[in-house]
């Protein structure tokens, strides 16, 4: 794993900091192709990467790349593994100034989807995430967040894809400050 050595990591969570998670979510995605909407359930598998910089003990900004992966059949291409990210800004308020603490989180930015094994391009459009959490013990923290992507393709003159994402995150994370 990566850790920052430097200024600002005297051990409380002001100057710079990385936080890393994994975890388990449910995606509710659907997608309006011009006439036929289809709507998919699944479990999904997501992982946080940012990059924080705290500012006071209870307020942190972040850089932050939130994906989540999941396997689903599409079409006559058989199972496929779709790459949902939102790579954004946001941040994170701490309740209390040590641990236990409880907080809330929220990331806005450019939201992603993309089949992997496909050579189709990845949709683009506006993502946003918003959750709350606890950090249990210093550099331990379990969070839920809902993350919302909406995104459109125009395909070909008057046939576009719109696809609407929601999912519901469950991620156990670390801290290195």
């Amino acid at each position: 794993m990566l850790c920052w050595i430097g200024p600002g990591l005297g051990w409380p969570k002001e100057g710079p900091f990385l936080n890393a998670g994994l975890g388990l979510g449910f995606i509710t995605s659907s997608t309006k192709l011009s006439f036929l909407p289809t709507r998919r359930n699944k479990f999904e598998i997501p992982i946080d990467v940012r990059i924080d910089y705290g500012l006071s003990e209870r307020l942190i900004l972040h850089l932050a790349a939130e994906s989540n992966w999941y396997q689903d059949a599409f079409g006559n291409l058989g199972s496929k593994t779709f790459y949902q990210n939102i790579y954004g800004v946001g941040g994170t308020y701490y309740l209390y100034d040590s641990s236990p603490s409880i907080f809330l989180i929220g990331t806005v930015g450019l939201g992603m989807l993309d089949i992997l094994e496909t050579a189709k391009p990845a949709e683009y459009g506006r993502g946003t995430s918003l959750g709350f959490g606890a950090e249990i013990v210093k550099h331990f923290n379990v969070h839920g967040s809902f993350t919302f992507l909406n995104t459109r393709k125009t395909l070909v003159p008057n046939l576009t894809s719109r696809t609407n994402t929601v999912v519901f995150r469950v991620l156990v994370s670390l801290n290195w400050y």
